[in-house]
């Protein structure tokens, strides 16, 4: 019975943690204050979102309009569709010579045929 006694005890200390208790007398006003200078800082530094630089401080002039890994969404997704068209374009393309070749093939195989029996016709005619 020594787990039952050690279990209850494990039930009771958990309860005893997670009984409610009264925050501290200053507990709102600290909240307050800080959320009212994050607010403060965070609303100085609102721009539009098309006017936000992407990286702070000044920008050294590179050949591209943003700095790597900070490229637009839209950039991404554009050059994701392209791959996806010429990948699908390709696979196209590569299906093509296989029919192409599976034709050319049964061609050679029907024209030897052809070839055969008409040999052999000319044989038994005189």
């Amino acid at each position: 019975m020594d787990w039952l006694e050690d279990e209850l005890k494990f039930e009771d200390e958990l309860r005893k943690a997670l009984q409610r208790q009264e925050p501290s007398p200053d507990f709102e006003a600290r909240v307050t204050s800080t959320v009212r200078s994050k607010v403060t800082a965070a609303a100085g530094q609102r721009r539009p979102v098309f006017s936000r630089p992407l990286a702070p401080g000044p920008r050294p002039l590179s050949p591209v309009p943003w700095p790597l890994g900070l490229m637009p969404r839209w950039l991404a997704t554009a050059a994701a569709v392209l791959v996806i068209t010429g990948a699908g374009a390709g696979y196209r393309y590569h299906r093509g010579h296989v029919a192409k070749e599976q034709v050319m093939f049964a061609m050679r195989l029907a024209g030897s045929q052809l070839n055969r029996i008409q040999m052999q016709m000319k044989a038994v005619r005189p």
